[in-house]
């Protein structure tokens, strides 16, 4: 923030208000913010965020330019005396002065150029507030800033802690120093009136007796030195900083990546005494803004080596292109200068990153080798197999892997186990060069990853037997050949800087940036020699997407389509075939012969939701009518939970599309169509999936592509989530609950968050279950899991109930066994006589966790408390396969033992039944509920379709219908995502009333999410001899 007296004021701003004679206090209710907030926008006193941003643009119809809002980056208060922190998403309030807490040992002062990482500082904070596990680790490659991070978190979050201690976890010397001086700071415990001669011990038993506490771990190299202060001390929050990437401990990690292109530059211009601290990026001039993008790009983002590189530049006052000049011919040289000294890291990138090495060379000698061929590649990706042939004196894999292995500790080398390939950082390569340059190593001359004669970029994909009837057209070979596409500069340059904006939602999961992702994994599947440059026309980068698309559904079974792929051909279809024929038809641009082949099809089975929208688009098409496309994001695959689901959600969006276009809804005579995107089972898809999206926006936006109706799951949708909102086209979730989804611009969602249903969940489980300990289970890889666990706590130890965690009580969700389950829970349930289990997990681990009970309960029939011990769990649970439907093993757990599964108590964001169960006659409820079983009713295979609607397919029907209202609102014959945006925003706001859903009434606040959604809480009842879910409760606004 900065001072009045400093402040610009934004004339332009205030001259377009005036001009329409608003007062502040009615662009902050248009906008969505406090008067206050208006007032300091136009004052220059603050700066708003993105998302405010576009509101603003949007109110006023006018470009950030026109209204004075063109700063690129915003500045976080770094003045040891203030603290800023606001309720208000991306607004800076008034600081409040700080002090120090009484006990403080941090040996280094605060960085005043500390830049960006804001979403990891976000990010942190709720982790280490988790009464499950108040404990992150901060992972990266030397210097990559973890340190940096950790010393602005002490700084920043100081006055939330009566004790901030640091301890230099480098070596056990380090550490026993650090431990000696904290040691003398400490008071003596009342358990333990006696002086100790021991500092460890004298910390341990502080730290065990105290509370509100921060202990910062830096630069933790081995593990085992810092067990003995951990043991006992997570019920405060404790803050590791290691460059290993493999603990052994399950401790939330967040992998620190390298710094974006804006913030990078940022940096490098702050450093170099270019710009002040308190300056933004777009305070520089333009060429000098160029070429500190270009030395970014030179670093690889690495913050230590924009550091270095700034320091020089001030101390020699060379200019920037003549660094960069020189960085080209001397990079080695310079990147070994660190310039003037900096106490909380003084060493250079070389001896950063060497420090690494030498561990390496003692360690295996393979790895050594392996590093020495990555100095010399040309490329910093380099394929296994090229690899086996230089390593041939490594006859056995296992060595092989060993040596990767100890590579990826360090995080010297990414491995991809799928396109088997391994990257390098660039700096990390310029240092390993010249390091067994010296060491006399031979240079091996490999050629780049596109030359690598032995890599997979030159292999041809296996061709697969056909099973299909003479005429089919395979999807790959029906294109006409074009030139090789760079997949670098299609997916990874565009995801570069969307990948990093909210690194933070992916905390719990640790993923890696998704620009790495896609490079390494759309490299190998293009099949391509060296690549080449796009052409700039609409018409080859449409084709190239095509061919792009038909080999990712070849290769992968994932992909984008419109009828011309087909996903949904596994058990319980009866007209695979049929539909195979129809996408050839498709393929061939014979539309007849597609209609013929789908029609065929439905005859066979109705109840196929995924033939059924290829068959209305291609009525669409027929017609010559204007249409919008809205691209269902889904997960098809053969596992019956996924199989279930998806074939749900393409049912009711089905019923969504005829309703839209049979009754003419759309204005204009607009038409519904609807894409498919699959991203299969495993969720490292994802971000390719929404890719192909983002890149028919991009090629002038050919199919009218204006909304994203999914994914299902918080983790699918954090993977998509920017990606496709980057495009400015909305998001909108049917049931990703997840609250950290919560304030992303374009993504909305119409079921509740985490923290609503775990909230109630944990009111019912004291207040109507009479539970005071309660056993909690969550996934701590899951963010879905995590946010609902922490909810779900937070609720139940206010009302002075207990919570019993231990990590030994975390399991993988759909990994965990009956076995497992029964040897752990079940027994720590029943030796600490809890009156109740919460477990934040989905359908299957429900179902195996109730057939665990179960099994102990028939094991020990005279035991009344295993025998009426209950299972709770959120939104997840509530899917038929916990009734046995759907197949495999864990549906034959439900349906052989019946007994089991009606210890469950669950929420679900909507049942079938909330309309009669809020005595609405059936003559005045919707259609909907006859209308699937009309048209559905010819059920192939019961134990695959689902018989009746769950609460996916009720949420996704709900969602295109909110889609419906808004383009109805616009009344405008060419809708775009942003007009679709900003319609969305207005729902139940002023004049406009929200939309009644099939669950409830939906509007969205400023976050996105539903305002006081209603949700139902359900258990499972014998009726006439059947398990049926039966609804107990509606919590929330159902109807007005």
């Amino acid at each position: 923030m900065k001072k009045a007296s400093q402040a610009i004021p934004n004339k332009l701003l205030i001259c377009e208000r005036l001009q329409r004679q608003w007062s502040q206090k009615e662009v902050a209710e248009k906008v969505g913010t406090t008067t206050i907030s208006v007032s300091r926008w136009e004052r220059g006193i603050t700066f708003p965020n993105a998302y405010f941003r576009y509101q603003i643009c949007a109110v006023f119809e006018k470009s950030e330019e026109e209204l004075g809002l063109t700063a690129t980056t915003l500045h976080t208060e770094k003045s040891d005396e203030f603290f800023t922190e606001s309720s208000v998403p991306g607004e800076q309030v008034t600081p409040v002065p700080l002090s120090f807490p009484p006990i403080w040992h941090v040996p280094f002062p605060r960085n005043l150029l500390f830049t960006g990482r804001e979403d990891i500082l976000r990010a942190i904070h709720p982790l280490l507030r988790s009464p499950h596990n108040a404990t992150c680790i901060l992972s990266g490659l030397g210097g990559i800033g973890k340190t940096q991070i950790a010393l602005e978190y002490a700084y920043r979050y100081r006055q939330k802690y009566q004790a901030v201690l640091w301890i230099d976890a480098s070596t056990h010397e380090t550490l026993t120093t650090s431990v000696a001086a904290i040691a003398s700071l400490l008071p003596h415990t009342e358990e333990n009136e006696q002086p100790q001669t021991d500092p460890i011990a004298k910390i341990k038993n502080w730290l065990q007796s105290s509370t509100n506490w921060l202990l910062l771990l830096d630069n933790v190299e081995e593990m085992g030195i810092i067990e003995p202060i951990l043991a006992n001390t997570y019920s405060n929050h404790i803050l590791i900083t290691t460059r290993i990437q493999i603990i052994g401990m399950i401790i939330p990690h967040l992998d620190i990546e390298e710094m974006n292109p804006e913030e990078g530059a940022l940096l490098l211009l702050r450093r170099a005494r270019y710009i002040d601290p308190e300056s933004f990026l777009q305070d520089a001039p333009e060429l000098l803004r160029t070429h500190a993008r270009h030395i970014m790009e030179a670093m690889g983002g690495l913050p230590l080596a924009l550091d270095q590189a700034g320091a020089y530049v001030e101390e020699t006052g060379c200019s920037l292109s003549s660094y960069l000049s020189l960085y080209r011919t001397q990079g080695a040289t310079l990147l070994h200068r660190r310039g003037k000294v900096v106490a909380s890291h003084p060493a250079s990138v070389t001896s950063t990153l060497l420090q690494i090495v030498e561990k390496v060379e003692k360690a295996n000698a393979v790895a050594t080798d392996l590093l020495s061929i990555c100095a010399f590649c040309d490329s910093n990706v380099l394929s296994e197999e090229t690899i086996t042939e230089k390593l041939a004196h490594v006859s056995d894999p296992l060595m092989l892997d060993a040596a990767i292995a100890e590579l990826r500790r360090y995080f010297l080398v990414r491995r991809d186990p799928l396109e088997k390939t391994l990257t390098i950082h660039p700096l990390t390569q310029v240092v390993l060069r010249e390091h067994f340059t010296q060491k006399g190593y031979p240079q091996h001359q490999l050629l780049s990853l596109s030359e690598q004669k032995s890599g997979p970029l030159n292999q041809a994909p296996a061709k697969k037997k056909s099973n299909h009837p003479p005429g089919y057209i395979p999807p790959a070979q029906h294109q006409s050949s074009h030139q090789p596409i760079n997949p670098i500069q299609l997916f990874a340059r565009r995801n570069w800087h969307f990948a990093r904006k909210k690194s933070g939602i992916f905390i719990i999961i640790s993923i890696i940036a998704l620009s790495s992702i896609l490079t390494m994994l759309l490299y190998p599947l293009l099949g391509l020699g060296k690549s080449q440059t796009i052409q700039g026309t609409i018409t080859n980068s449409l084709a190239e997407e095509t061919r792009l698309e038909a080999q990712l559904f070849q290769e992968k079974g994932i992909g984008l389509s419109d009828g011309n792929f087909i996903f949904d051909t596994y058990a319980g279809r009866m007209d695979g075939n049929l539909k195979d024929l129809a996408a050839s038809c498709l393929r061939q641009g014979n539309t007849s012969c597609a209609v013929n082949y789908m029609t065929q099809a439905i005859s066979t089975d109705a109840s196929d939701g995924e033939l059924q929208i290829y068959n209305e688009n291609l009525h669409v098409r027929q017609s010559g009518a204007p249409y919008v496309t809205v691209v269902l994001g889904l997960a098809i695959a053969s596992e019956p939970t996924y199989l279930l689901r998806a074939r749900s959600i393409m049912q009711a969006a089905f019923l969504a599309q005829r309703e839209i276009n049979t009754e003419g809804l759309l204005p204009h005579k607009l038409h519904l169509r609807i894409l498919i995107d699959n991203s299969g089972a495993d969720n490292a898809f994802v971000a390719t999936a929404a890719q192909l999206i983002a890149n028919r926006v991009r090629n002038n936006n050919p199919d009218h592509i204006i909304a994203v109706v999914g994914w299902p799951f918080s983790s699918q949708t954090t993977n998509a989530l920017d990606i496709i909102t980057g495009m400015h086209i909305p998001m909108i979730s049917q049931s990703a609950s997840s609250t950290t989804l919560s304030g992303s611009p374009y993504f909305f969602r119409v079921n509740p968050t985490d923290d609503q249903q775990g909230q109630t969940l944990g009111d019912v489980a004291v207040n109507q279950f009479h539970a005071h300990t309660i056993l909690l289970m969550q996934d701590p890889t899951d963010p879905y899991s995590v946010s609902l666990a922490q909810a779900f706590s937070e609720r139940v130890t206010s009302q002075k109930a207990s919570i019993l965690y231990d990590t030994t009580d975390n399991f993988s969700i759909g990994v965990t066994t009956v076995d497992t389950y029964q040897k752990s829970v079940i027994q720590e349930a029943q030796r600490k006589n809890v009156n109740l289990i919460f477990i934040a997990g989905f359908d299957v681990d429900a179902v195996r966790l109730a057939h665990a009970l179960g099994n102990a309960s028939r094991a020990d029939p005279g035991n009344t408390f295993l025998a009426n011990l209950k299972i709770m769990g959120g939104d997840a649970v509530a899917t038929n396969l916990i009734l046995g439907y759907g197949g495999g093993t864990d549906a034959s757990i439900a349906a052989q033992f019946p007994d089991d599964m009606r210890r469950l108590i669950f929420s679900a964001f909507a049942h079938r039944d909330e309309w009669t169960f809020e005595h609405v006659p059936k003559t005045q409820q919707p259609p909907f509920f006859s209308d699937w079983f009309n048209t559905f009713k010819d059920i192939s295979v019961d134990t695959i379709s689902i018989p009746q609607p769950g609460s996916h397919a009720i949420l996704t029907y709900d969602a295109l219908q909110v889609i419906s209202q808004a383009i109805i609102l616009a009344q405008q014959p060419t809708i775009t995502g942003e007009i679709l945006y900003r319609k969305l925003v207005s729902l139940g706001k002023g004049q406009v009333p929200p939309v009644q859903g099939i669950s409830g009434l939906i509007a969205f606040n400023n976050q996105g999410d539903p305002i006081n959604k209603a949700f139902v809480l359900l258990d499972i009842e014998s009726i006439d001899g059947k398990n049926q879910i039966v609804l107990k409760q509606v919590v929330g606004q159902f109807r007005p």
